[in-house]
């Protein structure tokens, strides 16, 4: 994992944080983390890195998280197999 990787990391485990002590509002955490693939602020790679990290300091909330972002990581996925139809 590269440096920026690592930050991006960081970033999304704050938005993570500041979701859970929100108390999960409805729609929160999708629009973020859409906002932040959308304008190529955070690469792809570093969402499906945070979204498969186990980290026993960052597991709060996470599953409520990602429960929340189940149509963000389809699209992402998607776009993910698409691009790499593209590339052959």
């Amino acid at each position: 994992m590269d440096g920026k990787e690592n930050l991006e990391l960081q970033c999304l485990f704050a938005i993570q944080a500041l979701t859970n002590e929100l108390e999960h509002p409805q729609g929160f955490l999708c629009q973020i983390f859409q906002t932040l693939w959308d304008d190529s602020i955070i690469a792809s790679e570093s969402f499906l890195a945070w979204s498969k990290c186990n980290d026993g300091h960052e597991v709060t909330g996470k599953a409520v998280a990602l429960k929340s972002l189940t149509s963000f990581f389809t699209a992402l996925k998607e776009t993910e197999d698409d691009s790499s139809c593209d590339d052959s």
